[in-house]
């Protein structure tokens, strides 16, 4: 995880004295969805054909799982063609919040996943789970290395859900969680480029937070000293996703958040149930799903939810 703090304002104003502008470019999912021409090329957004990578511009109809075409290489990835989906191996990542306040939540996802396992296990026998945590930092728990067992990929899980009311972070617990923000879209990316995915798998994010978060150059907890530096932009960690075609299915609440100890958050489900300003919702947009963690325990079968987003993307029935 790239863990770092603050910087002075004095090295942030020599830093933009000196950054030259930025080229015109329409290829990511913010400029491919604001209803601009932001590359001055006449094309604005789906009509741009750099737009082409996304699903919501309709060019993946072709691709056995909603993935991208290896004919677009519009991020300088080598993007391969779909596999057809059961030859395709299976490669699960958990990217979980594991801040004070999810403790039920966490308890539901380690219900669920055996049932999970078992099911995709029966997709793909090489079916891979791996796992990341968040608070305001990131950890790649053993490096993002696929666990042998489902019991002990819960039993990690319930190590950092037994840490949780502590309230600190998990790649340096020396720093505290002291706001309502987590970093989802540092999670998000991480998991995104750091993981190693088998090639041509099928990949399948399950992410849960019950609060919002922020973009660099955010400093998350910095009111109080210290903090933390976020990296990646709400955009960034859509377009990494996308492009490396992961289908992000994401437990998150709606409306107001709970009271975090330093205050509420009036809407947490904007980037996950609802778009983000001008841009798509990142389960929309990597072609995945979203789930009300208020239905947890009346309304929300979890396991039958998380399968579900597995067989769409995996359907080897």
């Amino acid at each position: 995880m790239r863990l770092s703090f603050a910087p002075s304002v004095l090295a942030l104003a020599l830093a933009a004295a000196c950054t030259p502008p930025a080229p015109l470019t329409e290829n990511d999912i913010a400029s491919c969805s604001n209803g601009r021409d932001d590359d001055e090329d006449t094309l604005v957004d789906c009509a741009d054909p750099t737009c082409s990578l996304f699903a919501f511009c309709g060019t993946d109809a072709g691709t056995p799982d909603g993935g991208v075409d290896a004919s677009f290489d519009a991020f300088g990835l080598d993007v391969p063609d779909a596999p057809p989906t059961c030859a395709a191996p299976l490669d699960v990542a958990l990217v979980l919040d594991v801040s004070s306040t999810m403790g039920a939540e966490l308890i539901a996802i380690q219900a669920a996943l055996p049932s999970i396992w078992t099911r995709a296990h029966e997709l793909d026998p090489t079916a891979q789970f791996s796992l990341v945590v968040f608070v305001d930092d990131v950890l790649l728990v053993n490096e993002c290395a696929p666990f042998a067992t489902v019991e002990s990929l819960v039993a990690a899980i319930e190590t950092y859900r037994v840490l949780a009311p502590m309230n600190r972070n998990v790649a340096d617990p020396t720093l505290p969680n002291q706001d309502c923000p987590e970093n989802s879209m540092d999670a998000l990316f991480d998991a995104a480029t750091e993981c190693t995915f088998r090639s041509g798998s099928t990949r399948v994010f399950w992410h849960a937070t019950d609060d919002t978060f922020a973009e660099r150059p955010a400093v998350l907890s910095g009111e109080w000293g210290g903090g933390v530096f976020v990296q990646s932009t709400y955009a960034e960690a859509g377009t990494a996703m996308v492009t490396r075609n992961i289908h992000l299915g994401s437990l998150a609440r709606t409306g107001a958040g709970e009271f975090c100890g330093a205050g509420t958050t009036l809407d947490v489900g904007i980037g996950f149930h609802t778009p983000f300003g001008t841009q798509l919702s990142l389960p929309q947009v990597t072609n995945g799903a979203v789930w009300d963690q208020r239905g947890l325990g009346s309304t929300l079968d979890l396991a039958a939810e998380m399968r579900a987003l597995i067989e769409r993307h995996h359907p080897c029935d």
